[in-house]
């Protein structure tokens, strides 16, 4: 991804078998990211998805 692009992402939140409606989002990395390693990340396979 290029840090000074804006990017459209649509999102929403799981917790415990229920969620959230669909959201888009604009996104831009330079204004909205801090930069630095996660501290901690678990992946998960969920069907045809990926749980991160």
């Amino acid at each position: 991804l290029h840090y000074l692009s804006i990017f459209m992402l649509r999102v929403r939140a799981n917790m415990d078998g229920r969620h959230s409606e669909w959201v888009n989002r604009e996104f831009c990395p330079d204004k909205e990211a801090e930069i630095g390693p996660p501290s901690k990340v678990e992946l998960a396979a969920a069907g045809s998805a990926l749980d991160v």
